[in-house]
């Protein structure tokens, strides 16, 4: 029954020219039926076939913070995360907000073909995947299926190319057109988490103090130190610490690898992590580096710390260390990506 309603599903899809190589573009009065269609026939019955699939009752309502932490994975429990029911329960939900959230951007707007072209591939790609998915969780239930959708043909340098020729030449560049951006979203997540905390600490690098060159410092030496601070609230984040070290570590996976699982990952990453990036309210007035707030003199002692900790031996190489550095920071308070309180 289940595996019949996924070929109608399928065929759905095909019906509203949602296929991941379909090149038609509907006109702002097609769209605006899409929409509709989507929030009344396509997701309720991923929902439901996945539901059923799951044999769940209903689908629990959840905080954002609460789904990623059902979703992430690392390089060490992804074996564990895709035989755990709450893994899928989570995407279904996970899926579904990211939908949701991509069709209200369009709502009572005067919409141009463009923002249409982008929200329609956008659309095709999250679809093309909740196939792949729904096929997952029927290899986990152990449920027969025929196998309509296959990630194995894209290839992560071929999109990646794409998307490279979109950020350098634009969305009408020939090799660029229709094109979305996101799978290089990740590598962005990953260099603004690394630079807003580095920032906050005042942080640049390790400088070389017999030729002046310059080396970056890991953010995991950095992580190590704050722990304590975190646990301690001299240092405080707007979003959940170990949530944010886990979205760290997932964009390292992607990078290094090129994997990726879903589609859906970086969106629902980047609206968690907006507070974080973009700051909030402090005693009611709103400041854009409120995302982490540090204790003046934690400030000093973790830039003590991390100093004291590069000029140790190296862990690889005992005989080698690196007491000819020092850490380059600056002080300038108003450069802080931070709030410093007393």
């Amino acid at each position: 029954m289940l595996n019949k309603k996924y070929e109608q599903y399928c065929k759905e899809l095909h019906g509203y020219n949602l296929e991941i190589n379909n090149q038609t573009i509907p006109n702002i009065a097609e769209f605006n039926s899409l929409k509709q269609n989507i929030r009344t026939n396509l997701l309720p019955t991923f929902e439901n076939i996945t539901v059923s699939a799951l044999e769940l009752k209903k689908l629990p309502s959840l905080k954002l913070e609460n789904i990623i932490k059902g979703i992430v994975y690392k390089k060490n429990n992804l074996h564990k995360k895709i035989n755990d029911k709450n893994f899928y329960q989570q995407n279904i939900i996970a899926f579904s907000h990211t939908i949701n959230n991509i069709l209200k951007t369009t709502d009572n707007q005067n919409i141009s073909e463009a923002c249409i072209i982008e929200h329609i591939n956008l659309l095709r790609n999250l679809f093309f995947q909740s196939c792949v998915f729904i096929q997952d969780i029927f290899s986990y239930k152990k449920i027969p299926f025929f196998p309509t959708h296959n990630m194995t043909l894209h290839n992560p340098l071929y999109i990646m190319s794409n998307e490279l020729h979109r950020l350098l030449y634009g969305n009408h560049f020939p090799l660029a057109a229709g094109k979305t951006l996101t799978f290089s979203s990740i590598p962005t997540l990953r260099i603004m988490i690394e630079i807003k905390i580095k920032y906050a600490l005042g942080i640049i690098g390790l400088q070389n103090i017999q030729d002046n060159s310059f080396i970056p410092i890991q953010l995991s030496r950095i992580f190590d130190t704050l722990d304590d601070y975190i646990k301690n609230k001299k240092v405080i984040f707007s979003i959940d610490y170990s949530c944010l070290k886990n979205i760290y570590e997932w964009t390292n996976i992607y990078i290094h690898s090129g994997f990726n699982l879903y589609t859906w990952y970086p969106f629902i990453f980047e609206e968690y992590l907006r507070p974080f990036f973009n700051g909030g309210n402090i005693t009611n007035n709103y400041n854009m580096k409120a995302g982490i707030i540090i204790k003046r003199m934690a400030l000093a002692e973790i830039r003590a710390k991390l100093e004291e900790c590069i000029i140790k031996p190296n862990i690889t190489n005992k005989n080698k260390t690196h007491n000819h550095y020092k850490l380059k920071i600056f002080n300038d308070e108003s450069i802080l990506e931070s709030v410093l309180i007393d």
